[in-house]
């Protein structure tokens, strides 16, 4: 091989590395790693992080960012575990119910300063609130879903059926659509586990008025709106497929989209998996708010969710974390970090929930988007987030959701035909053991 030869030989070799260390990730150079942690382990959403941080490390060449993608259920013991190691992510997605306990734990830095650069008075009020404690902001609001009820509108049509406002018509409209082993009236979560904390428990309780704590931060839930969403549990269960025991969110949305319920409750996630595993559904299916107890206080409501963007205190590169979250929480980033999950990762600000950008998504054109999109905005205004439900943040409300209190209040009721009243009564002793309530 002559020097020509093998120069041009190692100039490809050179060129391959490089190319190789760009398809990865990599920023030649760089200087400042960036470890980044989050939830959304979509593959769309991992695609579309990666083209943005692609685009960061592009205009910032001594800036590495290096994404580490985790399950929601593992973040928090995840994140414990580096901070105790002392060697935390400088970047990490968080739920808003997590927020007082990591501060608590001192795991954490304001943020107050990233979300006046963004602009504070563009984000919904309750979504910074729900991440707000001890007077400051401690994540970046990224990401909103919220849960509703879905169901089959040509079943519907066929038998006449309104949507129902109140348990009462949805307790009819389930019986009558009830005939197994073809189709069952509904599907309800009964694993042990959040979609059973939330859908199943906490977000029926909210319906008719009550609440697991009072303003004042003690336990509340020995009353006759708790006790009488446990007895309509049980009463739901009854027309739930036979493995409703052991249902938890991939069991919602599988059931729905197998056509073996006619109602499922979950959130917009459940709309991708119909565009591609049963698009024709998208022209039968409905979606409602979770309809009205009949206490006096029952109202409709909507399980709401944030993600949101913190820094870790101990974080080595901070700063660098902060701009890479305004980056990536402006422009057209935001816009196609939205719809990599598109209508239930929703916006936490205004001005992006009426763009054109936003609005562009070829789903949300079909008329279940547009049903999905309007719905959205019902459920932000009827929506409660687990720690502000009475209106108050309630920094309990991290270790009791942990403690899968509300699930085995399910269980006893359904599974173990515990009397709702002494099922409650158990599940209040166990929420005032765990927050230490004397």
């Amino acid at each position: 091989m002559n020097i020509t030869t093998r120069c041009a030989w190692i100039g490809r070799m050179l060129l391959l590395v490089f190319l190789l260390a760009v398809s990865a990730g990599t920023s030649w150079g760089a200087e400042k790693v960036v470890r980044l942690m989050t939830t959304e382990t979509d593959p769309n959403s991992v695609a579309a992080l990666k083209g943005i941080i692609a685009e960061y490390q592009a205009a910032h060449r001594d800036v590495s960012i290096q994404p580490e993608f985790v399950a929601w259920s593992d973040i928090y013991k995840r994140l414990v575990a580096t901070q105790a190691a002392g060697d935390p992510p400088d970047l990490v997605t968080i739920f808003e119910a997590q927020v007082s306990v990591l501060v608590d734990q001192g795991f954490l830095l304001p943020m107050n300063d990233v979300v006046e650069k963004i602009g504070k008075q563009d984000y919904f009020q309750n979504l910074l609130d729900s991440v707000t404690y001890k007077g400051k902001i401690w994540g970046v609001p990224s990401i909103l879903t919220v849960d509703v009820l879905w169901y089959r509108k040509d079943l519907y049509e066929k038998n006449g059926l309104k949507v129902p406002k109140t348990w009462s018509e949805l307790l009819h409209n389930i019986r009558t659509l009830h005939r197994p082993p073809d189709i069952y009236g509904n599907a309800i979560a009964l694993a042990t586990g959040l979609a059973t904390d939330d859908f199943t428990v906490h977000s029926r309780i909210w319906s008719n008025g009550g609440t697991l704590f009072d303003k004042n931060g003690k336990v509340a839930v020995e009353t006759d709106e708790v006790i009488e969403a446990m007895e309509y549990i049980r009463e739901l269960a009854k027309y739930a497929p036979p493995g409703a025991a052991s249902y938890g969110h991939l069991e919602l949305i599988n059931a729905y989209v197998a056509r073996k319920v006619a109602h499922t409750q979950y959130g917009m996630r459940i709309l991708t998996h119909i565009q591609r595993l049963a698009p024709d559904l998208l022209e039968t299916t409905g979606a409602f708010l979770l309809p009205r107890g009949p206490r006096p206080g029952g109202r409709q409501v909507s399980h709401l969710w944030l993600k949101a963007w913190a820094v870790p205190k101990n974080a080595k590169q901070p700063e660098v974390a902060k701009d890479f979250i305004q980056f990536l929480e402006t422009g057209d980033r935001e816009v196609r970090w939205l719809h990599s999950v598109p209508i239930h990762n929703w916006p936490p600000r205004k001005s992006t929930t009426t763009s054109g950008a936003f609005l562009s998504h070829p789903l949300m054109k079909t008329p279940l988007g547009r049903e999905a999109v309007n719905l959205v905005g019902e459920a932000i205004s009827h929506g409660v987030f687990p720690t502000l439900e009475t209106g108050v943040f309630n920094p309990k409300m991290p270790v009791v959701l942990e403690a899968r209190i509300l699930s085995k209040l399910a269980q006893r009721v359904v599974l173990g035909n515990t009397p709702p009243k002494e099922a409650v009564s158990l599940a209040a002793k166990e929420l005032r053991e765990v927050v230490a309530e004397k």
